[in-house]
């Protein structure tokens, strides 16, 4: 397996003078939200909300945690108890910052590579749901990182992997500011087909893993990379009413993102 990001590419994400872009807004419910916010979002927790046990005190482990927004959405959805890990010394100071100031425990947080046997020996079958979100792209190898994944579920916990269309139409519209960071995306693995092959593994029951989503220009902002999209909201926040009243086709060539969402299984149940 082949990294194709390493530490420099995310620690100057979570350098102080950055620190006012990676707090989250409060602002689900308000009726602007409901009607203008991130449909591709709350596709998003629809899905998972749908396949979560509706009950109180799950433990939730986010790989490539850093900042811990989708940890504290996940708290505050579903009531579950957030736990991260990340391999950016920056990022993990940053997200253990965030928890003391939503009421989480810091120490939650841990700095380590998912890919360390001594890490993946301390994590193994501890927790109920194993989330990542614009994480598994940066491999070469998709089966080996979601077998990372994995071996920190419980018999019975939910798999939640995501990650960006760059390809079809998206592909060309997210040219003029994603050109230089493509080469660290594996971009083969933004293929259904192949996504979902390399989500399949004898001890995981998919139970979705599909294109979602409407078209989203956020998908071309990456958080201080490249430059931020701010002509193109207002625009985005019609198309997100749009998609409210007609929803839009799940496609390889608009849908800004790809989702896996699996069940593990017990260890004397295998998929063939």
């Amino acid at each position: 397996m082949f990294r194709l990001t390493g530490r420099e590419n995310w620690d100057y994400l979570y350098q102080p003078a950055a620190k006012q872009t990676t707090q989250p807004v409060e602002t689900r419910g308000r009726l602007p939200e409901r009607f203008f916010g991130s449909y591709s979002v709350e596709r998003f927790w629809s899905l998972v909300g749908n396949n979560l046990p509706q009950k109180r005190g799950q433990t939730v482990l986010e790989i490539g945690c850093a900042p811990g927004n989708i940890l504290h959405d996940f708290a505050r959805r579903f009531n579950c108890i957030p736990y991260g890990v990340d391999f950016s010394e920056a990022g993990v100071e940053r997200t253990r910052e965030n928890f003391q100031s939503w009421g989480y425990g810091p120490e939650n947080v841990m700095h380590a590579d998912v890919f360390d046997p001594e890490f993946q020996t301390s994590v193994e079958s501890k927790f109920d749901i194993v989330v990542s979100r614009g994480f598994v792209e940066h491999f070469t190898d998709l089966r080996a990182v979601i077998e990372a994944h994995a071996v920190a579920l419980r018999t019975g916990g939910l798999l939640v992997v995501s990650i960006p269309n760059y390809r079809g139409l998206n592909h060309w519209i997210g040219r003029p500011t994603l050109r230089d960071l493509y080469p660290l995306h594996n971009l083969a693995i933004m293929d259904l087909q192949t996504f979902r092959a390399g989500c399949s593994s004898p001890n995981l029951d998919l139970l979705w893993c599909r294109y979602f989503g409407g078209f989203d220009f956020g998908i071309f902002d990456t958080g201080g990379q490249t430059l931020r999209l701010k002509t193109y909201r207002r625009l985005q926040a019609g198309l997100n009413f749009l998609f409210r009243m007609v929803p839009p086709p799940q496609s390889r060539w608009t849908s800004p993102q790809l989702l896996c969402i699996a069940r593990k299984l017990a260890p004397d149940i295998k998929r063939g």
